[in-house]
Formats: C-alpha cells, sequence, structure tokens
C-alpha cells in the first residue's frame, strides 16, 4: 500500500493537480478490481467484508489527504515563481534603462548588481565590477564611515 502512496506523491509532483486526482482515482479503481477478484492486500487479513471496505476508503481518503495538498503547495510555487519572474523582468528593464546608477551589494559589501549608466558616469564595465568589494572604490579616509553604513544598513 505505501507504493502506491509513493506513485500518487510522484504523480503529483510530475503532472501537479491532475495527477493528484488521477493517482488516487487509478489507485480506487485498481482496489475496487483487486478486491472485488479477491486478490487486493486486504485479503491477506481476517477482517469481513465491512471492514475491508471501510480499510480501502481509509487507505485512499489517507492518499488524498497526502496528494492534495502536495499539490496546492505545487501549484502556489508555481504562481509565485511566475510572479516573481515578471518583477524581475520589471527590474532589469527599469535598472538597465535608467540613467542613474543602480547597485545592488551583497551583506559583506561585494557588488551583485550593477547598472549599464555605471559604465557611461564612472567609465567601469558593470560585469567587471560584479563581485568585487565595493571599499575597493571608496577613498581610504572614507572607509570607516562607510562601513559603519553598511553595518547600519
Amino acid at each position: 500500500l505505501y507504493l502506491v502512496s509513493m506513485g500518487a506523491v510522484l504523480a503529483t509532483f510530475a503532472l501537479g493537480r491532475i495527477g493528484a486526482a488521477g493517482s488516487v482515482a487509478v489507485a480506487a479503481v485498481v482496489a475496487s478490481v483487486a478486491e472485488i477478484l479477491g486478490t487486493g492486500p486486504l485479503q491477506l487479513n481476517a477482517l469481513g467484508p465491512s471492514a475491508k471496505l471501510l480499510a480501502s476508503q481509509l487507505f485512499l481518503a489517507a492518499t488524498s489527504l497526502t496528494v492534495l495538498p502536495v499539490a496546492a503547495e505545487l501549484h502556489a510555487r508555481k504562481a509565485l515563481l511566475a510572479r516573481v519572474r515578471d518583477s524581475e523582468a520589471r527590474f532589469r528593464l527599469l535598472a538597465e534603462q535608467s540613467s542613474d546608477v543602480i547597485l545592488h551589494l551583497e551583506v559583506g559589501g561585494e557588488f551583485r548588481f550593477v547598472s549599464p549608466a555605471m559604465k557611461r558616469l564612472s567609465g567601469h564595465e558593470p560585469a567587471d565590477l560584479i563581485g568585487r568589494p565595493s571599499a575597493d572604490f571608496v577613498h581610504p579616509d572614507d572607509l570607516p564611515a562607510v562601513a559603519a553604513e553598511h553595518r547600519a544598513c
């Protein structure tokens, strides 16, 4: 029975909500046919017909309660990822077309993103700055103040 649940979870990851619903439906049909033919896994137990039916229903309910929340979470993640991609595309479009320099620094002060305006205003290629410490571009007398501002941010 655990293999059926694992198959249902794998189908859910592969096909989403359709995989979840389909795998539970397939499990219900297969379990029903197997029980009718007297070959199902519940035949190994000395249960009466009503207890076997109840056990089958409990198994299908447990499988449903396992895969349906997974399918819902996968759907929500997919929608969130699409929104993040759209947002990033808008940010990149704005940053690349802006006449202002836009910088994104890591916590340690390294450049993570540098807009193309940096080339026009300072002569530095944005790609050459990625990963370099921003402190390399600060006058030595100003380093303590800049470091304090980085910590404050």
